[in-house]
């Protein structure tokens, strides 16, 4: 009777150890958060330099006072030109707008020969060979880092060389500036957040413009008309606003 009395008392220890246990809060690890993967902008302002090449363009010559009628002569461009940009882009899903500003040296050109009816042998040179300056509206396409954009704007050249040698006037040059519009387009890839590269081609071309170039002891009226494509690499820091932040 003693050892039946004994296992009861026994069971009923052991079940309210367990019902006790049971009741004690549960000591369980806190839930681990996986911390947000950053999404890539093209949203922001943004700086760099370039440099590029200038291949074909021309440079147009034009004389209407020319006895026995109008000379006329053509000569293609080439050189190169390095400079920076700054600029700021918004996006919306895949659409990317912004404004970029192109300041740049350029040094291009190129010298003709020819000979007119009662004009003689002469030549007339063009060297473009000053600052330049860009102010452009871009849209493109963003494929995640990489963007697919097109771009057109204002053109300015602030020094360009129009030299005239022979003609039967002697020789003289004159120095002046011109203004047009531009149009390309590039594809740019963001190595880094903040860093991408990019190469863009664009194609300028400015107003015409008729200049007295003075060859003593005469000066010679000319139509001169000047236009480039050029191919440039580009090298971009972004920052996420305008402070940088």
């Amino acid at each position: 009777m003693k050892k039946v009395l004994l296992a009861g008392v026994a069971l009923v220890a052991l079940g309210s150890a367990a019902a006790t246990a049971a009741d004690l809060p549960s000591r369980s690890a806190p839930p681990v958060y996986a911390a947000p993967v950053p999404v890539f902008t093209w949203t922001g302002f943004y700086v760099g330099g370039q440099g590029g090449g200038v291949a074909g363009g021309d440079f147009d010559f034009r004389n209407n006072t020319v006895a026995g009628g109008p000379v006329t002569a053509r000569a293609s461009v080439g050189g190169f030109v390095a400079g920076g940009q700054v600029g700021y882009n918004w996006q919306w899903g895949n659409i990317v707008a912004g404004i970029e500003g192109d300041v740049f040296y350029s040094d291009y050109g190129n010298r003709l020969s020819f000979a007119g009816p009662g004009f003689g042998a002469g030549s007339v040179s063009a060297r473009a060979d000053g600052f330049s300056a860009n102010a452009t509206g871009r849209i493109g396409y963003a494929f995640g880092r990489t963007l697919v954009y097109a771009k057109g704007g204002w053109a300015y050249l602030d020094s360009v060389r129009f030299s005239a040698a022979g003609l039967g006037l002697g020789a003289g040059s004159v120095r002046t500036d011109m203004d047009g519009w531009t149009v390309g387009g590039g594809i740019e890839h963001a190595i880094m957040d903040n860093v991408s590269l990019g190469i863009e081609y664009r194609y300028t071309q400015y107003n015409p413009k008729t200049i007295n170039v003075a060859a003593a002891p005469a000066t010679l009226p000319v139509r001169v008309e000047l236009d480039s494509h050029a191919v440039v690499g580009k090298l971009n820091w972004k920052f996420n606003s305008f402070l940088g932040l």
